[in-house]
């Protein structure tokens, strides 16, 4: 099942946020604010015309950059959560505790000002990296791979915020009915970072470089020829380490 996890929507044209779903291969897609979950009102207007799945998330700041938390239900009261916390409170733990899965925002994307480059190695207890958006270098891409195996978990991907949807998306092998799903899943470390389209979003080093890895701990999948059979050339061995030259 491919899932779009992170899509952000402040100043977000719904409607044609809606046709641009529908021309994806996504199976699913999660809506993203900033230290709030997304209004009930656009969720649903989402969910009604994409015909897809659609899942919550809220990118949260913490003391090394910011994280997306995906509560285990779509009515979690997440700014409640966020007033009760104390200031030196690490928020990745008080986030799993209170039944959420984290996922680090793209380290190393520096346009972005929750880029929080080498800090990422400090960042124990998320359950996976943002590793690839719709609009992150590929210099980016390939810093990120290499703090998996560090971190012990795997990558993710999605859009991002500034560009159409359907050029990142997030590999899960079993099928998404529920927020809590996407939770256990992610909190289970079960998903794979996707680039849709040409595999140079990867990584323009080459033969003999990172090109041919596509992604770290978990293996990966390209994207190319990707449509209805969700096709594509899958790298690592089981899902363990991915394949280095």
């Amino acid at each position: 099942m491919l899932v779009d996890l992170q899509l952000v929507v402040s100043n977000l044209d719904v409607e044609k946020t809606i046709d641009d779903l529908k021309r994806t291969p996504l199976d699913g897609v999660c809506l993203v604010d900033f230290k709030k979950l997304p209004d009930a009102a656009v969720v649903e207007r989402v969910k009604a015309g994409s015909a897809l799945k659609v899942f919550v998330g809220a990118a949260v700041p913490i003391d090394k950059g910011h994280v997306l938390a995906f509560p285990p239900t779509q009515e979690f009261d997440l700014p409640a959560f966020l007033e009760q916390l104390a200031p030196e409170s690490d928020v990745i733990v008080k986030a799993r505790e209170a039944g959420c899965a984290t996922v680090a925002c793209h380290p190393y994307h520096k346009d972005s000002e929750s880029a929080m480059g080498d800090r990422i190695l400090q960042c124990h207890g998320v359950d996976a990296v943002i590793t690839v958006t719709g609009t992150s270098p590929v210099s980016a891409n390939d810093s990120a791979l290499d703090v998996l195996d560090t971190l012990g978990v795997p990558g993710a991907a999605g859009t991002g915020a500034g560009t159409a949807p359907g050029k990142a998306a997030t590999l899960f092998m079993t099928a998404l009915e529920s927020q809590a799903d996407l939770v256990k899943e992610l909190r289970a470390g079960e998903c794979w970072a996707v680039a849709l389209g040409a595999d140079d979003r990867w990584s323009a080093s080459g033969e003999g470089g990172r090109g041919d890895r596509r992604e770290g701990r978990r293996g990966g999948f390209s994207g190319r020829g990707r449509g209805g059979d969700r096709g594509g050339n899958r790298h690592g061995r089981d899902r363990g380490r991915g394949r280095r030259r």
